[in-house]
């Protein structure tokens, strides 16, 4: 490479990649903070139909998975934001750094689909049984607390998301392009004796 400020278009694509990890993470980290309000909110809720200890049993999993969506989502929105300016920059170390993190984000949203419970799925903790009367309204009125319908759907979406696109971020980190536009460039200058030396372009 001669130029340090032209990118090869798999840069280009990682930086367009750690924005979008970091846009997704923005999506799950919000979406994991607010239902984690509303499953606070509907436990008391079903707390006075049902004993409140068995609501808190059966949401533990919910629980669990919401802490580290929003630990992952967190992680995912800042570092790949600074990441992606680094890469731009074409700093050396920011290659390294963002395909480290890349591979931590896919192995913590692999864990994360994985501790997602079936439950999570439906959205459906309380039954028929759960409610005197076995009134169907007053379970999906609950389930719905829960788990509002606008959780599963984005709580999926965003997990898909940041996985693929740290998956491609990082096959593009290794790419040939990628690792010569990060490579130091090497000057080799001649001497009055014939003899050459060179020195290293290094990238802060």
């Amino acid at each position: 490479m001669t130029e340090l400020s032209v990118k090869p278009r798999a840069v280009t694509i990682a930086v367009l990649l750690a924005l979008g990890v970091s846009a997704a993470g923005v999506v799950q980290a919000v979406n994991a903070f607010l239902e984690r309000r509303n499953l606070a909110a509907g436990l008391v809720e079903a707390g006075k139909y049902m004993s409140i200890d068995q609501a808190i049993y059966r949401t533990i999993n919910l629980k669990g998975s919401l802490t580290l969506a929003l630990f992952l989502g967190v992680c995912a929105a800042v570092l790949m934001a600074g990441l992606s300016l680094a890469l731009s920059q074409g700093r050396r170390w920011a290659r390294v750094v963002t395909w480290i993190v890349g591979v931590g984000i896919i192995i913590g949203e692999v864990i994360l689909m994985a501790a997602d419970s079936s439950a999570v799925k439906t959205g459906k903790f309380v039954t028929a049984v759960d409610v005197p009367g076995g009134n169907l309204d007053t379970v999906a009125m609950l389930n719905n607390l829960l788990v509002p319908g606008w959780f599963p759907p984005l709580h999926y979406l965003a997990e898909l998301a940041i996985l693929l696109s740290a998956i491609m971020l990082c096959i593009q980190l290794v790419r040939p392009a990628a690792a010569e536009y990060f490579r130091p460039e090497v000057d080799e200058r001649g001497t009055d004796d014939g003899r050459t030396w060179s020195t290293s372009k290094i990238r802060p």
